[in-house]
């Protein structure tokens, strides 16, 4: 079964980053571990679907969408 990492938090790649702890993995990174667009393009059948979140989450974001639930997460 898969591992899947749905972000990659590094500015270079995640394979790239990770290369030490892989090569001492007996996971096969071709198939055993699905990055970001890997696991999203998966789950939703299409291409570049990271990059569709991410811009729908900075259009929230401008948009102050967070200020509509303000209440419930931080009551007075």
């Amino acid at each position: 079964m898969p591992k899947y990492i749905p972000f990659n938090p590094f500015k270079k790649s995640w394979y790239e980053k990770q290369k030490s702890m892989l090569s001492r993995s007996p996971l096969d990174t071709t198939q055993d571990i699905w990055v970001e667009n890997e696991f999203w393009d998966f789950c939703s059948g299409k291409e570049n679907t990271f990059e569709e979140l991410q811009s729908l989450f900075v259009e929230l974001g401008q948009e102050n969408f967070a200020e509509e639930f303000r209440d419930i997460f931080y009551p007075n």
